[in-house]
């Protein structure tokens, strides 16, 4: 812990987050919280969650940043696109991804923290820009 410390700035707090897939929304609450971004508000992992499916829906066009950059990066939340039989469609031997339903799934499944389904983990370049762009701050994160 102690070469962690000298390896990094000297105004860095190495804190600790809950484990079950909502790591980044919690440090990043916990960071707000004692940055004082909104005072008398109290941010949660649950509220940055909630923060982030406002912000999409807010901007859910397809020429905006949001809408392309959670289709993009669709994983537990993709929604094959189908044909009028049922079927699900290929290209290329890879499901064709119907974009509306996928970004309303994502919409449901990032506030989803209670069952059994694992919640989607938070992305520095996608719920990270969002609660960015929406509180007017710049994250800066360390891989280690």
């Amino acid at each position: 812990m102690h070469n962690l410390k000298n390896a990094y700035p000297e105004k860095l707090k190495i804190g600790a987050a809950i484990k079950t897939g909502g790591c980044f929304f919690d440090s990043l609450a916990q960071g707000l919280n004692e940055l004082n971004i909104k005072p008398g508000h109290r941010f949660t992992a649950k509220s940055l969650r909630e923060d982030c499916a406002d912000y999409a829906r807010a901007n859910r066009k397809p020429d905006q940043w949001v809408y392309n950059a959670v289709i993009r990066d669709a994983g537990e939340y993709f929604v094959p696109q189908k044909d009028p039989d049922g079927g699900v469609i290929s290209e290329n031997g890879l499901n064709k991804q119907d974009k509306t339903k996928s970004f309303f799934k994502y919409l449901e499944y990032i506030t989803n923290t209670h069952t059994a389904d694992a919640p989607i983990w938070g992305r520095p370049h996608i719920e990270g820009r969002m609660i960015c762009d929406k509180y007017e701050f710049d994250i800066i994160y360390y891989y280690f």
